[in-house]
């Protein structure tokens, strides 16, 4: 194993503080990283190396980036930025009034973002406007994982509940609860996997697992 001063070469010198999020393009030949310097740089990873280096004018809570990889979302202090990687600027705000804490991408257009505010929200890219919102919880919303296009999961760090939502990137359709468990513990951080995320890298499906996927799911 090389020494760590091999596998990290440009730590020190490209960033001068600590980071406070990290986001990988779905290529894997990217990476974005933000931290207390206020900068956010684009690190080639086939080379090793910085590709752009952005002054975002804040500390970012978190980066998010789309499914096809054509933008990315930053959320600092009381807002989130949507950048889109061809231009490399800003394609979208969103002011929320309040800290951001979360978003994900429902697709490549459409995002959902909840701070520190019981309301959640879905913002079009596309239209560039606020779609609708919801109460997801009693105080704050601290995290989000989508498990399908219209399947969403939030939790909170006050009220201890980890709830699934129904969920359409359209502007008609309500947002339905689908169910919720109370864990009695402060939530900060969640992640989701699924078995489709086996096959996602294209190779081939194993019949065996397939069957056993299929006896454990829920109704």
């Amino acid at each position: 194993r090389p020494p760590r001063s091999t596998l990290f070469p440009y730590t020190t010198l490209f960033r001068s503080a600590g980071v406070t999020a990290l986001a990988m393009h779905p290529t894997g030949k990217l990476c974005f990283s933000a931290g207390k310097d206020k900068k956010l740089i684009t690190w080639n990873l086939v080379k090793a190396r910085p590709a752009f280096i952005t002054n975002i004018k804040g500390i970012a809570e978190f980066l998010s980036v789309s499914p096809d990889g054509s933008r990315y979302a930053v959320g600092v202090h009381r807002r989130v930025d949507i950048y889109s990687i061809e231009s490399a600027g800003i394609e979208y705000t969103i002011d929320l009034k309040v800290r951001p804490n979360c978003l994900v991408f429902l697709d490549s257009d459409t995002v959902c973002v909840g701070g520190e505010s019981p309301e959640a929200q879905l913002h079009s890219l596309i239209e560039k406007k606020l779609l609708k919102t919801w109460q997801a919880h009693t105080t704050r919303i601290r995290v989000m994982q989508l498990l399908s296009p219209t399947v969403l999961v939030t939790a909170s760090s006050c009220d201890t509940a980890i709830k699934l939502w129904r969920i359409d990137s359209d502007r008609l359709s309500e947002v339905a609860l689908v169910g919720s468990v109370e864990t009695q513990c402060r939530i900060t951080c969640l992640t989701a996997w699924y078995p489709e995320l086996r096959n996602a890298g294209g190779k081939k499906r194993d019949k065996r697992s397939e069957e056993h996927t299929s006896e454990l799911q829920s109704p």
